[in-house]
């Protein structure tokens, strides 16, 4: 399948966007590249697949609690708050792909705080049980397990681990 000119310039507003968000975190959760990675992620994202599937994607009633939590940290991110807004973006993004959800013994009432609670908390609290609606992530994997050097670092023991347990593990048919 062939791109169009208008889908070639969404695919550079979006790999600039993750670039400037990428960025923005490592130099310390920057503001203003945080904000402008996201325009460009958000306007990339429009011209990949035009305006009315965009809005279409956002507006899905199973799609709500990600999408709202997903706009939700790009404002913080606009009023200032970079770090929070960017736990509760990630939260929301990983909902928009791929459900997200816990179980625990009411001991959590901050919903941006469970993303970082995923990787920790089996490790220190074994009564979280979290569940992942893997429908996304597994296919990006597989993908990048089969390029050359990005697939042998994510076959590495403990990133393995992590990268299965974060998106289900699967095996490609070719």
């Amino acid at each position: 399948m062939w791109l169009t000119d208008g889908q070639k310039i969404g695919v550079a507003l979006t790999s600039f966007g993750g670039l400037f968000m990428l960025l923005g975190i490592i130099l310390f959760f920057d503001g203003a590249l945080l904000a402008l990675g996201n325009i460009l992620f958000l306007s990339g994202v429009t011209l990949i697949i035009g305006p009315s599937k965009t809005f279409y994607f956002f507006a899905r009633k199973q799609k709500l609690r990600g999408t709202l939590c997903f706009i939700g940290g790009i404002l913080l991110v606009f009023f200032k708050w970079p770090f929070i807004g960017v736990i509760v973006e990630t939260f929301g993004f990983l909902n928009l792909f791929g459900y997200v959800y816990f179980l625990a013994p009411s001991l959590f009432s901050f919903r941006s705080l469970e993303v970082v609670l995923y990787f920790y908390a089996p490790y220190v609290m074994p009564g979280l049980t979290t569940y992942i609606c893997r429908d996304f992530f597994p296919v990006i994997l597989t993908f990048l397990r089969q390029l050359p050097i990005i697939g042998q670092a994510l076959s590495l023991p403990y990133i393995r681990d992590v990268a299965d347990r974060i998106a289900g593990s699967r095996t490609s048919i070719v």
